[in-house]
């Protein structure tokens, strides 16, 4: 399989206001993408389309909202008339929910959903006919290791994220055909402010839980990402724990119930009550 040359290419981001999307989004332009920001958060995209400019890379920024499919539609409409042309879809948008099961009510969890699932699918549904008239185009989906194995307080989440493992796997089958890829991001803990803007009905994680646990910087998965994309790799799966989990639970359940019940115990010692 031939590499995906990004030079010159466009590539449309969402969430990239924060963390994981604002670092893509710089390393898409260093190796000579031009780059569309989406979020719903205006300025700190600004910030980093200026970042982009003053390195001498072409950004442009267009507010949206991943849960509106409209606004999908809109924001692919608009890296056409801006650049001429659509090459990449990264799908970083998404947001954590955790707490006891039986505190989640179904008003959350389709909130989760709506963010996580299907922000992703009205993505993916705005992007494909311009992908296959083309015939080529990449899908970057931000998955978790979460979206490989459950854990307990992760209920909520880790539905949403295991749905996108079963969606990006069958599109990617299908879609090779049309030379178009689907690529499957699965990262461990990274150093972003996604524990500290966690929704919970009855609890709250220490913001830091990622740097006390071994969390690895967004410009470095965001190297990786950007990397995956030019060698045109089906996933890529983050830290060596994250990795031996999501290849050996699903093979053996009492491995998995050991597993389980380790990450329960950790997670329990940094529970606090929601005040």
């Amino acid at each position: 399989m031939s590499r995906f040359d990004l030079n010159g290419k466009t590539v449309v981001i969402t969430g990239a206001s924060s963390g994981i999307g604002r670092a893509v989004a710089m390393e898409f332009a260093k190796r000579g993408a031009k780059v569309i920001l989406s979020a719903r958060s205006v300025k700190p995209m600004e910030e980093v389309a200026a970042k982009v400019k003053g390195q001498g890379g072409e950004a442009w920024v267009v507010p949206a909202d991943v849960t509106k499919e409209a606004d999908m539609k809109m924001l692919v409409e608009k890296a056409a008339e801006l650049t001429g042309q659509l090459d990449v879809m990264f799908c970083g948008s998404g947001y954590g929910l955790v707490g006891r099961v039986e505190n989640i009510c179904l008003d959350l969890w389709r909130q989760q959903f709506e963010v996580n699932f299907w922000g992703v699918l009205n993505c993916f549904y705005a992007a494909l006919p311009v992908f296959q008239k083309q015939k080529s185009g990449q899908y970057l989906i931000m998955n978790s290791g979460s979206g490989r194995f459950g854990i307990a307080f992760w209920s909520a989440y880790a539905a949403s994220k295991f749905g996108l493992w079963g969606f990006a796997d069958s599109a990617r089958a299908e879609l090779k055909r049309d030379n178009i890829d689907v690529i499957s991001f699965y990262p461990g803990f990274v150093k972003t402010n996604f524990h500290a803007s966690l929704v919970s009905p009855d609890c709250k994680f220490p913001g830091d839980m990622a740097a006390t646990h071994g969390g690895q910087e967004p410009e470095y998965v965001a190297r990786c990402i950007v990397n995956a994309s030019e060698k045109r790799k089906g996933q890529v799966i983050f830290q060596a724990g994250t990795n031996f989990a999501a290849r050996f639970m699903p093979i053996s359940f009492a491995f998995a119930q050991m597993a389980r019940k380790q990450a329960m115990k950790m997670f329990i010692s940094m529970m606090q009550p929601k005040s």
